[in-house]
C-alpha cells in the first residue's frame, strides 16, 4: 500500500485522463484516455486503504471492459482491409461511409453487372429498384 498523499495523485491522474478524453471528438482517443483513467482509479482503489476497495475495483473493471469492447468494435468498423478486394472500387466511390457501414450496406444487396444500358432512375418517378 502507498501512503494517502501518493494515492491521491492517482485520483488526480485519473481525473485528468477523463477530462482530457472528454475534450476530444475522436472516439478512439476519448476511449483510450478513459481507459487510462480507469486504470488509475483501479490503482487508487487498490492502494487507498489497508484493504483494497474490491467493489469499486470490480465496478471500474466492468466499465473498463465495456470500454475495451466498444473500442474494439469501433476499430473493427473502421478497418478497410476487411472490405473484399472486388468491392473496394465501389467503397472508394462512396464518400462519407465508414468501412463498417459500407460492409453492412453490401450485405443487404447483391452486385450485378448490366448487359445493356440500364436506366436506373427517372426524374419525378420513384425507382422500381436500385
Amino acid at each position: 500500500m502507498i501512503d494517502h498523499f501518493e494515492a491521491s495523485w492517482l485520483v488526480h491522474l485519473a481525473m485528468a485522463a477523463y477530462v482530457l478524453g472528454f475534450l476530444f471528438r475522436e472516439q478512439i482517443l476519448l476511449r483510450l484516455l478513459v481507459l487510462i483513467g480507469t486504470g488509475f482509479y483501479i490503482a487508487y482503489y487498490y492502494n487507498q486503504t489497508p484493504v483494497p476497495l474490491w467493489d469499486a475495483i470490480f465496478a471500474s473493471t466492468a466499465i473498463g471492459t465495456a470500454n475495451l469492447i466498444g473500442m474494439s468494435r469501433l476499430l473493427y468498423s473502421r478497418y478497410v482491409l476487411l472490405i473484399p478486394m472486388e468491392q473496394r472500387g465501389i467503397f472508394g466511390a462512396m464518400s462519407g461511409l465508414q468501412p463498417g457501414e459500407f460492409r453492412k450496406l453490401m450485405r443487404l444487396g447483391t452486385i450485378s453487372t448490366a448487359e445493356d444500358d440500364l436506366e436506373l432512375t427517372k426524374e419525378g418517378t420513384p425507382p422500381e429498384f436500385l
